[in-house]
C-alpha cells in the first residue's frame, strides 16, 4: 500500500510525475547490483573431506555444444561438516568437456573488500582436475556454478540476499575434466543475479510511491523471497532479493522507501521480519517482527503483525517505531486488515467465518489514531483474507477470495464491483489506490497461467503492465 498524501494524490490524477536521477532502494537505477560489503575480515575455513560423487544427468547434445544448450548437470551439497552452513550447488557444463564433481578440502584465502566471493582456482588431485574455492557466508544456502561452451570460463551465481553480508565460510569442490586441464587455463567470475524477475511465479504484494517507481514481492519456485523494483510504471524491474521465505506484505513509506515482511521457518539462510528500504539500496532487517498487513499514510502507519493477538500497531516514524493500541474487534470477529487513511484516520476490518466458507465483516473506524472507534459498519462478504486500501478522501478498495475488486468513495458505506477479478476464479492478490480512480492490482489470471499487474485510470478500462508466470491451471 503506498503513501496516501493528499497532495501527492492530486499530482497522481493528474501524472504530473518527474523520475529523481537518485540511486538506491526508493529511487532504483534498473542495471543496479547489489554486491554484500563484508562486515570483517573472516579467517580462512576448511572443512572434512567428502566422497560425494554425483551422477551426472547427461543430455544428448553433441560437443562442443551450441551457447545455451546444457550437456550435463551435478546437483552436491557443500560443507557438510558444517550443517548450518550448507549450499546446495547445482553444477551445469555446457562444453560437454566434464565427467564428475566432487566435495573436496583445499584452504581458501579470505575475502577482498571489493571482491569478496572471488573464485579461487587451484590445481585437483591429478592433471585431468582441478578445485575452485571461494569464500562464502550463511545466507548463500544455494548457487550455480556454469562451465560456459568454452570449456574455460566458469561463472558462479548466487540470489541476491540483501542485509546478510556475513563472510568467513571455506567452500571449494574438485571438478574432473575428460581431458588434462590446469589451474592457468580456466578463469571465473561471480555475481548475485540467480533470480531473475522472470523466476517470481507468486506475486502477493505491491506498493507504489508514484506512477513510476514502486515494488512487487512475493516468493520464485525455489522458495526465495523476493522484492522487485520498478522507475517506470512496470515496464522493467530489478531484483532486489531478501531470504528464502515468503513475502506477507510491501508498504511504501512518507521517505518515498518502503517496508516489507518476510516469514519462513528460521534455519538455511532464512531470515524472517520486517525488511526496510536503506539508502545503499538495500532491504535490511529492520525488527524481528513479521507484518501481516502494513498501511502507511505519508510517515504515519498502521500494521498488523499477528492476527491471532487481539491488538494493532501505529507508527508516527516511517516504520522506525511502534506503539501498540487494542483491537477494535469484537470477540467473535477477529482483525483481518487495516488502511491508514491519515495520521488520526485508521480504518480496521474485522472478520468472523461464516458457513460455506464465507466471512461476516464489519468496518471499524477512528479518528483519534484508536482512542475511541465509531459504531462499525457492515462491509460486504467474501473469503477469509481480505484486503483493504482506503484514501484520505475516503475512496478505496476492498479484495480477497470470494469477492470482486470492490470501490467505494464514501469510506465503505456503498460498494461497486469493479469488472477485473470474480474472486473464484480470477482473484485480485493485492491492490494499490492511487486516488482519483487511479491504482494498480494483482490479479491471478488462471487461463493465462500467471498473475497479472493491471493498471487502472478510471476502475473501468485496466492496462497489463507485466505478468509473471504462476503454473496456475484453470478449473479443474
Amino acid at each position: 500500500m503506498r503513501d496516501r498524501d493528499p497532495v501527492r494524490g492530486a499530482r497522481v490524477a493528474a501524472l504530473a510525475i518527474t523520475v529523481l536521477g537518485l540511486q538506491g532502494c526508493g529511487n532504483p537505477t534498473p542495471t543496479a547490483t547489489l554486491v554484500p560489503s563484508p562486515s570483517s575480515s573472516a579467517p580462512a575455513a576448511t572443512r572434512p573431506a567428502s566422497t560425494l560423487l554425483p551422477t551426472p544427468v547427461v543430455v544428448t547434445t553433441p560437443s562442443p555444444s551450441p551457447a545455451g544448450s546444457v550437456v550435463a548437470t551435478w546437483d552436491i551439497v557443500l560443507n557438510p561438516g558444517e550443517p548450518d552452513v550448507p549450499v546446495h550447488l547445482h553444477v551445469v557444463d555446457r562444453a560437454g568437456t566434464m565427467i564428475g564433481v566432487r566435495d573436496t578440502v583445499r584452504p581458501i584465502s579470505g575475502p577482498g573488500p571489493e571482491d569478496p566471493y572471488a573464485l579461487d582456482i587451484g590445481p585437483g588431485s591429478d592433471r585431468r582436475s582441478i578445485t575452485v574455492g571461494w569464500t562464502g557466508g550463511v545466507c548463500d544456502e544455494r548457487a550455480e556454478l556454469e562451465l560456459a561452451a568454452d570449456g574455460r570460463t566458469l561463472a558462479l551465481r548466487f540470489p541476491q540476499r540483501a542485509g546478510c553480508d556475513a563472510l568467513g565460510v571455506g567452500f571449494s569442490l574438485e571438478l574432473r575434466f575428460a581431458a588434462p586441464v590446469g589451474p592457468a587455463e580456466v578463469h571465473g567470475t561471480w555475481s548475485q543475479d540467480l533470480v531473475e524477475v522472470r523466476d517470481l511465479s507468486r506475486p502477493v504484494a505491491v506498493a507504489f510511491t508514484d506512477p513510476l517507481h514502486g515494488w512487487v514481492g512475493g516468493t520464485t519456485n525455489k522458495g526465495d523471497a523476493v522484492v522487485l523494483e520498478t522507475a517506470d510504471g512496470g515496464t522493467t524491474w530489478q531484483v532486489e532479493g531478501l531470504a528464502p521465505g515468503e513475502v506477507t506484505d510491501i508498504a511504501a513509506t512518507g521517505d518515498g522507501g518502503g517496508i516489507a515482511g518476510l516469514a519462513c521457518n528460521e534455519g538455511d539462510g532464512c531470515r524472517s521480519g520486517r525488511y526496510r528500504c536503506d539508502g545503499d539500496g538495500l532491504w535490511v532487517r529492520a525488527a524481528l517482527e513479521v507484518p501481516l498487513r502494513l498501511s502507511f499514510a505519508g510517515s504515519a502507519g498502521a500494521g498488523l503483525f499477528d492476527p491471532t493477538q487481539p491488538k494493532l500497531l501505529l507508527s508516527d516514524d516511517g516504520g522506525e517505531s511502534w506503539t501498540t493500541i487494542p483491537s477494535p474487534c469484537p470477540a467473535s470477529r477477529h482483525l483481518a486488515t487495516v488502511s491508514r487513511l491519515d495520521p488520526t484516520t485508521i480504518v480496521a476490518l474485522c472478520e468472523s467465518q461464516g458457513a460455506g466458507g464465507g466471512s461476516n465483516k464489519e468496518l471499524h473506524r477512528t479518528s483519534d489514531a484508536g482512542v475511541t472507534w465509531a459504531t462499525p459498519a457492515d462491509a460486504p462478504h467474501g473469503g477469509a483474507g481480505m484486503g483493504l486500501d482506503l484514501l484520505a478522501d475516503d475512496a478505496g478498495w476492498l479484495w480477497g477470495p470470494r469477492s470482486p475488486l470492490l470501490s467505494t468513495a464514501d469510506g465503505g458505506l456503498t460498494w461497486s464491483a469493479l469488472d477485473v477479478a470474480d474472486g473464484d476464479v480470477r482473484i485480485v492478490q493485492d491492490a494499490d489506490a492511487w486516488g482519483g480512480g487511479v491504482g494498480v492490482v494483482l490479479v491471478s489470471d488462471p487461463d493465462r497461467q500467471a498473475t497479472l499487474l493491471l493498471r487502472t485510470d478510471d476502475g473501468r478500462a485496466w492496462t497489463e503492465l507485466f505478468s509473471w508466470p504462476s503454473g496456475v491451471t484453470c478449473c479443474g
